[in-house]
Parts: C-alpha cells; structure tokens; sequence
C-alpha cells in the first residue's frame, strides 16, 4: 500500500504529473490524500497503516480494536500496554496529522517540511515524495552512507533525498495545520529491567500468557496464515504461538536435500501445517528486469535475493499475513554486546554469566561508548573510498554529517536510560541492523503478502527487553521456554541446523558441542575448497545452501553486468570494485560468502536511476 499526505495541493501540471498512474485523490477538510488503497476512517479520524496494531482488551470486535488503537496513538504517547502492534501509522483528525512508528520502526514512514512549517509532505514511499515537492533533489551525504555503509543504511532520520526524513525508532509527530506548529514525542519504553524476575518454570510461563494473546488475535482475523519457516528458533517460536487449528501454509528456500529444509519440514508436520520450498539458484542473480521490478515494487533497494526463490514461484495474497520471525534476535540476546564475540562464546557458555559481569552505565561510561561509535564510523567511512564516489560534498563534511547522524540514534539509546553497556549495543543493534537490513526482508516479503513480525511487536519487545540479560543470554530464557511450555515441547524434538543430531531436549551442553565440531569441521571443507578452488568438493559437513555452486551457475557474471546498464553517477566509481569481488568469488580466489553485498549495491543504483528519473522529469515540467 502507497500513500502520501499534503496540506497543499500542487500547481495543476505538477498535480498532472504526480496523477498519470490514476492513483485516487481523496480530501478532508484540512488536508489531500492520495492512494492506491482506500483510505480507511474509524469515528473521526482518518488513518493510514503498514503493518498492524490491536487494543489487547478482551471481548471487543477487529473493528473496536483498531478504533480504539487509533484513537489511543492520536492522543497518547507511548501507548500503553494494553496496545500493540508493529507498525508505521498516519492519522488525521480535523486540523491534526499524527504520524508514528513502533519503538523499532522498521516500517519507514517518511516527511518534508518546507517554509516554517508551512507545508507538509508524509508518505511511505520515497518515490511518491519526490515526485510531489517542488524540486526534489539528492542529499549526497545520504548516498555516501548507503554506498560506504557494510549494510547499506542511511543513520538517524537521514535518507538519500534533501530536507526528507524518515521517522526515528518509536517517534511520534504532531503537526496542527492551523497552527503551523509541529511536535516531536518518542516511546522510550523498552528495557524497563524487572530486577525481581526470574526464569522459573512460572516465570516462562508467565512470559508466555503475556505475549501468547497478540497471536491469538491475530489468528483469530485471519482464516489463513503463512510463515517464513527456516527451522531456527525465532521462527520456531511463532510457529508454536500460532493454534493447532489454523489453515497455516509453511514456506522456506532451498532444496529438499539441504538439513535446514529437512528440519523445516519435521516442524511443519508436527504442526500439521502444508510445507513448501523452494529451490531456483539462478534467484540469487536474478535478470535485470526482476531486480528492478522489485525495487520499484519495494520502493527501495534489494539486500537479501533468497526470498526470490519463495516470491518468484508463488501467487502471493495481500489480504493474509505472512510472518517472519524476530530480526531482533532479542529472546536469544544475540545482539548483547561483548558477549556473542565468538572467541569469549565458549567459555561464557560453560561458566555462565551473572548480573555482576555487566559494565554498569554510568555517564562516563555512557560518553565513552558513543566516542567508541564515532570512531568506528570513522573507520567504516575511509577517504581513499569516498573519493571514489565524486560526490560535492567535502570529505569532512560528510563524516560531520554523518556523526550528527549517529548522535540523532545515540540520543535515542540515551533516553532509555539503560542500566548496562551492552544492552546499549543491543539497542544500537535494533535501530540499525534490525531496522533496515534485517527489516527488509519483511519490506520485501510485502511485494507479495501482508508482511508481519510478531516477535518484533511494541509488546513483545517491551516484555522481552525488561528480562535481564544474564538469563537471555545464549538461548538461556528460550530453552526454558521450550522446555516448558507444552506448545513448544513438541517442536522442541527436532534439531537446529547449527547443532545437527542433537535433540533440544538434551542438556545444552551437547548442543554446544555439536555446534563446534560442526563448525570446526566446516572451517576445514571451507579451506580445503579454497586451497584446490574447486566448487563441486563438500564444503559443509550437512548440506546447506551450497554459495559456491550459486556463483557458478550459467550467466552470473553477465546478469551482474547488466545491473549497471546504465550505471548511476553515484555509483560509478565503485562498479569496478564489485565486478573484481565477483569475479574473485567465481574464481574461488576469495570464500564465496552471500551475495546480499552485491546486489545491495547492484539495487541501491536502480534506486539512484529510478529517482533521477523523477527529478529529471520534474525540472522538465
């Protein structure tokens, strides 16, 4: 669903312009709507959502829920805990536009003010917005961040055009249009530690009450649902939420050989859920054509081309969810900081970590992890590779920008008022990683479904944020979980992918184990394939997804070229730095690691091409 909001309506060949798709223009009396979906109205007020929200209460109709939800956003900030929802929203009432997103906001909702407030612009495309403002131009520090970031994300409120922010995590904007006065609030609720709790067996199931009734809900309205299952535990843990009951539709990629699938499938039946995967290398380099339809389709650029497999080979159905599982990681505690370093793993596992072993967040402390961000910007951001960008921009300017960038995120982690360093990282960790690479994958998924992630909800991470991280830590919270509750028990049986043959009900030191043999044996095939570069030798010790063999299929390089035909300016002066990293991959000079580096940039110049199209169309009006 596409939508932009204005409290003004452009001159008539602008407004020409922006209309040749026919798209429905719909008036209140403050402000202009135009859609390529009905615009949906509860009492007085008018709203917009990507994703979803309910009120929690117990007894109300679909239809109370989100009026109630939408009358809770409008007036109230943070909602409260009877409320939940992942979603990026706007809402008007009279003189009144809301817009607001979850405390993560991986749904983009974007704005442009002009003149003092004078004139507002909220749309959930970057596209639509250029081509509605008066002169749209490119904010070349945004580029420079995408182009030189190692995900490809723009900091803080920045995106790749001029004066058009992008909402922060968990922010809220009221803007009065009589008045001309604009508010900014944020939802600082996340890691409110409950220092009395415990992981006991009525701890977990205590966790499991709270959070189990968002899913309920959300199956209840929905006669079908879909899952993105890959057989680890955060999908596994929405597949145990979901009830016994429910048409549900189970698809994952890859072949029926590889143990991942296996594992999927073993899930899926014991849910008496339908299975489906899919298997189609030549996805993973696709044509020039699907590539931009999808970035088109997306409004944005391309990071993770496995879901072509699944997107390519169905019909898709935007009334019915399609979920996936937490990119937060956040019950795992995979983003703590310190901790999930690989060569501390081991003995942390085995000794065990207490509340005593965290960095408490002093101010010092706290000023001393944000010059360690800083710095490690500046080292991502490398002269000699900016330069290749000829951008207009000075070199210093740029990293000034970009610092006040990342200061806009920290400021954010800052008023949570965390107790310890590493949970600053977790968040860290959540308002970038988790917001848009790993939320892309949702974004991608809603070409085709209604993409939703449950476990990253304003309730679910608000319940699971405040458990302390000494009992999240390595799976410690999840396998009392699923040795608990008696939903999980079943899926429980059935190995992981990263510790084979090693039933979950064991105690987690075989686990362990198993995933360091494996992994040490996987280090050797590796190396082995590198040494004699030849693809068709092993290289996992159980069958995954063979990368090798993937950049050896017929017509890789050349559908890889012809991604930059034509090449953006912008990314002119990297092209030959991503044709070499192929080729090098093909030629086993290098591990053939995924090729979401490649395609983010391959996509991020279809998305420069495509609103340079825009712009270039618009100074010749």
């Amino acid at each position: 669903m596409n939508y932009l909001i204005s409290n003004f309506l452009p001159d008539q060949n602008r407004l020409k312009y922006f209309s040749r798709d026919k798209q429905k223009i719909n008036h209140t009396k403050e402000f202009n709507i135009w859609a390529d979906d009905l615009i949906r109205q509860e009492k007085e007020h008018y709203y917009f959502v990507d994703g979803y929200f309910y009120d929690l209460t117990d007894g109300l109709s679909k239809k109370e829920r989100i009026a109630n939800t939408v009358e809770e956003i409008f007036n109230n900030w943070p909602i409260s805990d009877n409320f939940t929802g992942s979603f990026a929203v706007s809402i008007l009432k009279e003189s009144k536009l809301v817009i607001a997103n979850d405390p993560i906001g991986f749904y983009p909702l974007y704005y442009y003010l002009e003149k003092d407030n004078e004139k507002i612009v909220v749309s959930n495309s970057l596209f639509w917005i250029a081509e509605y403002i008066d002169k749209p131009s490119f904010d070349e520090v945004g580029i420079g961040q995408i182009l030189l970031c190692n995900e490809s994300l723009n900091l803080g409120s920045r995106t790749i055009l001029k004066n058009v922010k992008r909402l922060l995590p968990g922010e809220k904007i009221i803007y009065n249009n009589k008045e001309k006065r604009l508010e900014r609030i944020f939802d600082n609720s996340l890691f409110k530690i409950n220092p009395k709790y415990r992981p006991t067996k009525e701890g977990v199931t205590n966790f499991w009450k709270d959070t189990k009734r968002e899913m309920e809900l959300i199956s209840e309205e929905n006669n079908q649902l879909y899952l993105a299952l890959s057989g680890g535990m955060d999908s596994r843990l929405v597949l145990g939420y979901i009830p016994q009951k429910i048409d549900l539709n189970c698809f994952t990629y890859g072949n029926d050989d590889q143990y991942e699938v296996k594992v999927a499938s073993k899930l899926a039946k014991i849910k008496k859920a339908k299975f489906q995967y899919f298997y189609d290398p030549e996805k993973y380099f696709p044509t020039k054509k699907t590539l931009s339809n999808y970035v088109l389709l997306k409004k944005g650029h391309i990071r993770l081309p496995n879901w072509f497999e699944i997107l390519e080979n169905v019909q898709g159905d935007h009334k019915s969810y399609f979920m996936l599982g937490d990119m937060c990681e956040s019950l795992p505690g995979r983003n703590i900081g310190r901790y999930n370093i690989r060569k501390y793993k081991l003995r942390n596992y085995i000794t065990g970590v207490s509340k005593n072993n965290f960095i408490q967040n002093t101010p010092e402390n706290f000023e001393n992890w944000r010059e360690a961000k800083k710095e490690k910007i500046k080292s991502i951001f490398k002269i000699k590779t900016y330069n290749q960008l000829k951008l207009n921009i000075d070199y210093e300017v740029f990293i000034q920008e970009t610092i006040k960038d990342l200061n806009e995120l920290i400021n954010r982690i800052k008023a949570h008022n965390i107790p310890y360093v590493e949970l600053l990282d977790e968040l860290y960790a959540w308002y970038t990683h988790s917001r848009i690479p790993m939320s892309d994958q949702i974004l991608l998924c809603n070409t085709k479904f209604k993409a939703i992630a449950p476990t990253m909800s304003t309730r679910f991470l608000r319940i699971t944020s405040s458990i302390a991280p000494e009992y999240r830590l390595y799976y410690k919270f999840m396998n009392k979980l699923f040795k608990t509750i008696p939903e999980l028990k079943r899926l429980n049986k059935v190995p992981t992918a990263q510790a084979p043959l090693v039933n979950r009900n064991y105690p987690s030191l075989f686990s362990m184990a198993m995933w360091a043999i494996r992994h040490y044996i996987d280090q050797k095939l590796i190396k082995r394939m590198i040494k004699k570069r030849n693809p068709k030798l092993r290289y996992r010790l159980f069958k995954s997804l063979h990368w090798p063999e993937i950049y050896q299929q017929p017509g890789v390089k050349e559908n890889y070229s012809s991604y930059f035909d034509p090449v953006s300016k912008y990314a002119e002066g990297l092209q030959p730095k991503y044709i070499k990293l192929l080729d090098k991959r093909i030629n086993l000079e290098v591990w053939p690691l995924a090729n979401y580096d490649l395609i983010s940039f391959a996509s991020a110049n279809m998305l420069f091409l495509h609103i340079s199209d825009i712009i270039e169309s618009k100074q010749n009006l």
